[in-house]
């Protein structure tokens, strides 16, 4: 049973891997990180520096009266200070305090009964003290105190590297950089797709108007212009037939012919050659083809 206990102890390590802070400078306890940053900084100046610190890192941010007690007795205490800065101000909305870690409203506050206006309009910035959380009583970027930067721990399969950050609260951390990568991944494919299907439709619309433009008006003008030289050749074989058609028909009876001498008219009744009476027929009527020849 031992046995089995502690081999699903050794896998579910490997599994899951190792848990670690993201830098030696900081003191890992329960799921978090923290660093002690013995110099002094302004306000925007300390959350800058903790931020750079990367993984998720932000200044102090204090949810318990367990991890309230911690920081006065390892980061407070052990170092000798009278005061440092916490992340928490507020300089959006007076009166508002939000941690600048995730901009969200404390769930937990220590602040001294002797804090005096916190709705002074020049009071801004928090700072952790031996009594409590106090509002510094100056302007954020006019005093310099020391600071604690907090991040949450990150996975290691090494037990060197991070892996991961997994973020414990709700409203911190982002993507990991394996899903940025992936995310960046597909839309520079999207994109590719996108560009691949402007540049066929431009190429099929650019073929189509060379077509349109410069091909069809030259057929189109060579057989406009043998259409108008046939049309014009069977109009002037029609009137030519119609002219002959009627000199013929004020001359002779359809199907005699006759001829003058010095004897009286002759005339003597023969056949009527089917033959060309259809020919002239069928150009009179329109039909072309004897009319080609």
């Amino acid at each position: 049973m031992i046995k089995e206990l502690v081999s699903l102890l050794v896998v579910s390590m490997l599994s899951e891997g190792r848990l670690i802070c993201h830098h030696d400078s900081y003191v890992m306890r329960q799921g978090f990180c923290y660093r002690y940053v013995d110099s002094s900084a302004t306000y925007s100046q300390a959350t800058e520096r903790c931020v750079r610190d990367g993984y998720g890192t932000g200044m102090l941010y204090i949810n318990s009266v367990d991890e309230n007690s911690y920081i006065w007795t390892d980061m407070f205490s052990g170092h000798n200070k009278d005061e440092f800065w916490l992340g928490l101000d507020d300089q959006a909305n007076e009166g508002d305090f939000r941690w600048s870690f995730n901009k969200s409203k404390p769930s937990y506050t220590n602040f001294t009964s002797s804090n005096g206006d916190v709705n002074n309009d020049n009071y801004d910035c928090v700072k952790f003290t031996d009594n409590g959380w106090q509002v510094a009583e100056d302007f954020c970027e006019n005093l310099y105190m020391p600071f604690v930067c907090k991040a949450p721990v990150c996975e290691s399969s090494d037990g060197v590297i991070c892996d991961d950050v997994r973020v414990r609260e709700s409203g911190g951390g982002g993507l990991s950089t394996g899903a940025i990568v992936a995310i960046v991944i597909v839309l520079l494919i999207l994109v590719c797709i996108i560009v691949v299907v402007v540049v066929l439709g431009l190429l099929w619309k650019f073929k189509n108007d060379t077509f349109r433009h410069y091909v069809c008006p030259c057929v189109g003008r060579d057989s406009k212009q043998a259409l108008m030289s046939l049309q014009q050749e069977n109009q002037r074989l029609r009137q030519e037939l119609n002219q002959s058609k009627i000199s013929t028909s004020n001359r002779f009876t359809p199907g005699h012919f006759g001829w003058f001498s010095s004897s009286p008219y002759h005339s003597q009744q023969v056949p009527s050659p089917p033959q060309v009476e259809s020919q002239y027929q069928g150009c009179l009527m329109g039909w072309g083809e004897c009319c080609l020849h």
